[in-house]
């Protein structure tokens, strides 16, 4: 149902974003898009606003009226490509009975709803990138929280946490934190103000600069068979995490989310598997050793998708959807590239630089698997 077009390019002009919208009106897809999200290299906050300010413009000229969501992330692409551009839509073949954007502060939201279902999709805004500079990690993470979970009622299913300097102390607190380490402090208090009890899969991946940014899905869990997180057997669950793993001296809570997360209708299956590293219960394995760190991945994907009994391991190729690799470095893109299209060469796959949750971590993989129920 959900399907992807990826574009990445060494150098950006109007032109770029002119030929993605030539193919998006050749197949037919304008109404059926969710979103467009953008990855682009940024020297430091200021070159990232003004490049969001200049393609947030070359979009509403080429996409007038556009009704879907659009997300700007400073964080640059493999291989070095200057920019990398998905464009998430739904198959022509499912009829969309309702699909709304809205602008709500500095947030898009997207009401969408196929087969019965809603979902509620949110971004922030990149025309209020300068608006939200200099908010706090609690006010931004707030605001989604309470869009989705107190204005809607929903349930949240996946989220992504683009956090800048990730592993860097917070120079704007009275003590000293890691910025990570920080988020996941505001994301319990936060949660625990909404009574999110039943967390969603999750990344929460560095960015270049600038401040946190949001992507957020909800259901209206009503209409769902199943709607549930899942563990892993070879990991401790994220929110179970011990003091001793958890970074700082001070105040310390556990990252609240699920190994992945899924859902089911009459219809189909939906299985959002969040960023997953080289852990295993709770512990880093193969520091610095990038082969050993993707075996460890492929093994916890593996016993993740199997534990659902909907996939059986040897369709796992044809189950999986989408996978979206983020590197440590830029060094390691052709050997992870290569061992990845060893194992999975068949699935479409997006590379991103970043940094991980934990220094010796050199990749972090997530994945999308969805299947037809009425097949």
């Amino acid at each position: 149902m959900e399907k992807f077009l990826i574009y990445k390019a060494v150098s950006w002009d109007f032109s770029f974003f002119e030929n993605i919208r030539n193919d998006v009106f050749s197949e037919g897809i304008e109404k059926n898009i969710i979103l467009m999200q953008i990855n682009v290299s940024s020297i430091n906050s200021d070159d990232f606003i003004n490049k969001s300010a200049e393609i947030s413009s070359i979009i509403s000229q080429i996409f007038i009226n556009r009704n879907f969501l659009l997300s700007i992330i400073p964080q640059s692409p493999a291989n070095n490509q200057a920019i990398l551009t998905e464009v998430i839509f739904l198959d022509n073949s499912i009829a969309i009975l309702q699909k709304i954007k809205k602008e709500i502060n500095f947030l898009e939201i997207l009401e969408i709803n196929y087969l019965n279902n809603f979902y509620l999709y949110s971004c922030v805004n990149p025309i209020k990138y300068k608006q939200i500079q200099n908010l706090s990690f609690f006010d931004i993470f707030d605001f989604s929280c309470k869009i989705h979970c107190e204005i809607y009622k929903n349930q949240l299913i996946r989220t992504w946490n683009y956090i800048p300097q990730i592993l860097s102390n917070n120079l704007n607190t009275p003590y000293e934190i890691q910025n990570y380490q920080l988020f996941n402090n505001i994301r319990y208090e936060i949660f625990n103000k909404y009574g999110v009890l039943q967390f969603p899969a999750s990344t929460g991946i560095g960015s270049d600069c600038f401040n946190l940014l949001t992507n957020f899905i909800s259901v209206e869990p009503e209409n769902f068979i199943v709607s549930k997180g899942i563990s892993n057997k070879q990991q401790t669950d994220a929110f179970s995490y011990s003091q001793q793993v958890l970074v700082g001296n001070n105040k310390k809570y556990p990252p609240l989310f699920e190994r992945a997360y899924q859902v089911i209708t009459n219809y189909y299956e939906k299985f959002y598997i969040s960023g997953t590293a080289s852990i295993l219960g709770e512990n880093n394995v193969g520091s610095q050793n990038l082969s050993e760190q993707i075996q460890i991945i492929i093994s916890n994907i593996k016993s993740l998708i199997c534990s659902v009994k909907i996939y059986e391991e040897n369709i796992i190729n044809s189950a999986i959807k989408y996978m979206k690799i983020y590197l440590k470095n830029n060094q390691y893109f052709n050997e992870s590239q290569e061992l990845l299209e060893k194992e999975f060469p068949k699935i479409l796959k997006v590379y991103t630089i970043a940094d991980i949750c934990r220094d010796d971590l050199l990749v972090e993989i997530e994945c999308y698997l969805e299947k037809n129920l009425n097949k």
